[in-house]
C-alpha cells in the first residue's frame, strides 16, 4: 500500500451548501478530478473520506426520491439514512456516487458510518424494501455494488469504531478496517489502538489489513516518550500510519518521529509474533530476513505510566539460547554489545525501546542505521561480505535532504576502512551528509 491522501467528502453535517453529489465549491473551486490528478502529481495516492449510506441533509436526491429513506433521524453524520435493499437506492444513489467517485480518479475510499447503518437497519428493519434480509445481508449487497463498480484494485477501508459486528462481516469485500474509536488522549490510544490490535492481529494482512486510525503526536496529548511508542506500535505491527496532526505546526523532533517509523513495513501475522499483552510491558518481535542477512527487531513497550526495569531471557525472545548478538538500541542510540543469554532494561513512564538484535559473527557487521526503526530493512537493498576481499559491501536508498549514518561492528583483528570513524570500542559510523534521493553503493574495505 502506497501514501494516500484522504479528502473528506462531506460526511459530517456541514453548514455549507454539500451534499453527496455536490462537494463544497468554496473549498475545492476546481472540481474533485482536479484534486485527485493534484494529489496523484505529487507522487500520492489520491483517496476519499465518503458515507454513501446517508445524507447530510435534505438534498435534491432525496426531494426527488423519498421512497429510499429508511429514517430520517438526525445523528452524528446527518439525518438521512437510506435503505439499502431499495431497488432505487442500489441503482441510483449508490451506483451514481461510486462512479462518480471513479471518475474523478479517486484509487481508495474509506467508507463511514456503517456501524450506525446497522444499528438503523436493526431498528427500522420491518421497513426495509427487502425484509427477507438480515441486516448484514442487507448492508452486504450494498457494500459489493460498491466493489462491483470500483473494481478489485480500488483500496477499501471500512470504518468501523469501537463496533466488532461489520468488522468481520465485511471482512471479504474490505481490504481494510478501522478498528479503533477516535484516538486522542494516551488511554484512547492505549484502550482503542494497542489492546483491539492485540486482540484482532490474527486478521492483520491475512484476512485484511487493520487500521488504527490516527497517529497523534503533538503536545496537547503526548511527551516525547509517548510520541514515540505510539509511532513505533503501529510501524512495527505492520499498520497503516494515519497521521493526525497538522504537519505544517509540528515540532521538528516528532516529525522525525514519523520519519523514522515510515513506512510501516509490509508484515504479514504468520511471519510475526502478535503482540502479547500483559498490561505491562507488550512485545513486539519482528523476524526479518531480508535474503542478504536475517537478524530481529524487538519493541519493548512499557504500557504503565511508572518507571519500571524487567529481564528477559533469550528463550523467551526467541532468540538462540546459546548464540551471541550485537545488539543496538535504536532510540537511545546506543550500542549496548555483545550479549548471550538475557538481557536487562530499564524503562522510563510509557517508553519504548526498539531493539535489533544481529547473531555475531566474527568479522565487521552493521549493527543498526538509522533511517527507519527497522534498522536496515527499510533501505538496505543489498548487501554482501566478500571473505577473500574482507570486503563489506551493499546499497542503501537515501531519502532526499536527510543524512544516513550506519554503525558498524569490528571484532578484535580487524583494522577499519579510513572512511569510517570511531565511536567507541569495536564500533565504528559512516554517514552520508546530504542525500541526494538516489541509491548509494557503499563498500567498506577491512585489514587484519
Amino acid at each position: 500500500m502506497g501514501q494516500l491522501f484522504f479528502y473528506h467528502n462531506g460526511t459530517f453535517i456541514t453548514e455549507t451548501d454539500c451534499d453527496t453529489f455536490n462537494p463544497d465549491k468554496n473549498r475545492y473551486p476546481n472540481g474533485m478530478k482536479y484534486l485527485a490528478d493534484s494529489i496523484r502529481e505529487q507522487g500520492l495516492i489520491p483517496a476519499v473520506w465518503v458515507g454513501f449510506t446517508h445524507e447530510v441533509k435534505e438534498s435534491e436526491y432525496i426531494k426527488e426520491n423519498p421512497q429510499t429513506v429508511l429514517i430520517n433521524k438526525q445523528s452524528w453524520c446527518g439525518p438521512y439514512f437510506l435503505d439499502p435493499t431499495h431497488p432505487d437506492f442500489l441503482n441510483g444513489f449508490l451506483t451514481i456516487a461510486f462512479n462518480q467517485v471513479k471518475e474523478w480518479g479517486f484509487e481508495a475510499v474509506k467508507w463511514d458510518a456503517l456501524p450506525k447503518t446497522l444499528d438503523y437497519l436493526d431498528q427500522c428493519h420491518d421497513d426495509l424494501y427487502d425484509k427477507s434480509l438480515s441486516s448484514e445481508d442487507a448492508l452486504r449487497g450494498a457494500i459489493q455494488k460498491a466493489r462491483d463498480i470500483l473494481g478489485e484494485d480500488t483500496y477499501m477501508l471500512s470504518c468501523h469504531g469501537e463496533a466488532y459486528r461489520d468488522i468481520t462481516a465485511f471482512c471479504d469485500i474490505f481490504d481494510a478496517a478501522r478498528i479503533g474509536a477516535d484516538i486522542f488522549g494516551w488511554q484512547d490510544f492505549k484502550q482503542y489502538c494497542v489492546e483491539r490490535t492485540c486482540f484482532l492481529y490474527p486478521l492483520h494482512n491475512i484476512v485484511e489489513i487493520l487500521d488504527p486510525d490516527n497517529v497523534v503526536l503533538r503536545d496537547d496529548f503526548n511527551n516525547d516518550i509517548q510520541a514515540i511508542s505510539r509511532s513505533c506500535f503501529v510501524s512495527m505491527c505492520g499498520m497503516p500510519i494515519t497521521l493526525g496532526d497538522d504537519l505544517r505546526f509540528l515540532q521538528d523532533s516528532r516529525i522525525d518521529i514519523v520519519k523514522r517509523a515510515i513506512p510501516p513495513m509490509d508484515i504479514r501475522s504468520m511471519l510475526f509474533e502478535a503482540p502479547e499483552f500483559t498490561g505491562e510491558i507488550l512485545l513486539i518481535n519482528l523476524f526479518i530476513n531480508t535474503g542478504y542477512e536475517e537478524y530481529r527487531v524487538i519493541n519493548f513497550f512499557n504500557t504503565l505510566n511508572i518507571k519500571t526495569s524487567t529481564s528477559y531471557s533469550f528463550d523467551e525472545l526467541d532468540l538462540e539460547e546459546n548464540a551471541e548478538y550485537l545488539v543496538f538500541d535504536y532510540w537511545h542510540n546506543e550500542f549496548i554489545g555483545k550479549i548471550n543469554r538475557e538481557i536487562s532494561l530499564d524503562f522510563d513512564a510509557c517508553e519504548t525501546r526498539i531493539l535489533s538484535f544481529r547473531k555475531f559473527e566474527n568479522r565487521p557487521m552493521i549493527v543498526s542505521t538509522d533511517r527507519h526503526i527497522t534498522q536496515g530493512a527499510c533501505e538496505i537493498k543489498n548487501m554482501k561480505w566478500d571473505n577473500e576481499r574482507n570486503a563489506l559491501c551493499g546499497t542503501s536508498a537515501t531519502v532526499e535532504g536527510d543524512s544516513y549514518t550506519m554503525k558498524i561492528y569490528i571484532p578484535n583483528g580487524f583494522n577499519a576502512d579510513d572512511k569510517l570513524t570511531k565511536i567507541a570500542d569495536n564500533l565504528y559510523s559512516f554517514t552520508i551528509e546530504a542525500a541526494t534521493g538516489a541509491d548509494v553503493d557503499w563498500e567498506f574495505i577491512f585489514t587484519k
